[in-house]
């Protein structure tokens, strides 16, 4: 059976933060200028990540979050 892992990127105007869970550390949002929001995508996919889901958030605070998954190597 197939195992999963999932990242979250949040897409704000002026930043995306990118935050990859690992077991041994807490996870810490990693975070980008939304200028970089395309090449963030293409990196994101050149390793295996699979967008699952976008979900803007309530009326007026211009947030999107995405999910993303990809098979779990370990």
């Amino acid at each position: 059976m197939t195992r999963w892992e999932y990242c979250e990127a949040v897409w704000r105007p002026d930043v995306i933060e990118l935050t990859i869970p690992n077991a041994d550390t807490p996870p810490t949002p990693a975070t980008y200028p939304t200028a970089q929001w395309l090449q963030l995508l293409a990196q994101l996919g050149d390793a295996g990540w699979e967008l699952v889901s976008c979900t803007p958030s309530a009326a007026g605070a211009h947030e999107y979050y995405f999910y993303f998954k990809r098979a779990n190597e370990a």
